[in-house]
């Protein structure tokens, strides 16, 4: 009976461990979990009169092609990106942790960063733009800018980016979500200063041998 018991309890935790394992997984529109390294498109998930997916774009940098932007196209998935939490050997994504968000194809000129991060303060938006001038690794209280994490969307099977580095920098206690602002036509993915700024929410679609490279101009 002893026996019996010890053995239903380890069954019942099991089943627990494995629900809340089910909960932090993230996954793309196929229904299979995100791996890290892998290529994703960052699509809107309102259909209709959302915009389409993320790429990159000059906007209020110089000419240089490093602002995150969205798509007004519906039908455009934009770029591939890659997602890297602080582990190497770690290879699925999860809910709730931090990671760098890496460009697949990043353009060659006016920087060597291939990743996000904060960017300078837009001042048609109010916020803080989100810029390719991150480089991926090195978790410290040095290079939290670069870390976001993926959280629950406001809708069933949807996601939206969130900045909020604790776990790479304790004192770096913020809690933004990203959304999206429309300055100029622009629809830039900027770090608002209200955190009560409806967010960004998307789904992940799996970008298999793309060689999208289209960024605007």
């Amino acid at each position: 009976m002893k026996t019996l018991l010890l053995s239903l309890c380890f069954l019942f935790f099991f089943a627990i461990s494995a629900a809340q394992d089910q909960d932090l997984r993230v996954f793309d529109t196929n229904g299979d979990q995100l791996k890290a390294g892998e290529k994703y498109y960052i699509v809107s998930s309102i259909r209709g009169a959302g915009g389409g997916g993320l790429f990159l774009s000059n906007y209020s940098a110089g000419g240089c092609e490093i602002t995150v932007v969205q798509s007004g196209n519906d039908l455009y998935r934009g770029i591939p990106w890659s997602f890297h939490p602080p582990s190497p050997e770690q290879a699925f994504i999860y809910v709730s942790q931090s990671l760098n968000v890496k460009a697949a194809n990043p353009p060659a000129s006016c920087t060597n960063a291939t990743s996000w991060s904060i960017g300078t303060l837009d001042s048609a938006s109010g916020g803080l733009l989100i810029q390719l001038t991150g480089t991926r690794g090195f978790p410290s209280c040095t290079t939290y800018q670069n870390w976001f994490k993926i959280e629950r969307g406001r809708f069933s099977d949807t996601y939206k980016f969130v900045f909020n580095p604790v776990d790479i920098c304790s004192p770096a206690t913020e809690n933004f979500n990203l959304s999206l602002a429309f300055p100029s036509g622009a629809r830039t993915l900027v770090l608002p200063f209200d955190k009560n700024t409806i967010s960004f929410d998307f789904e992940f679609f799996k970008a298999e041998g793309s060689s999208n490279k289209a960024y605007v101009q």
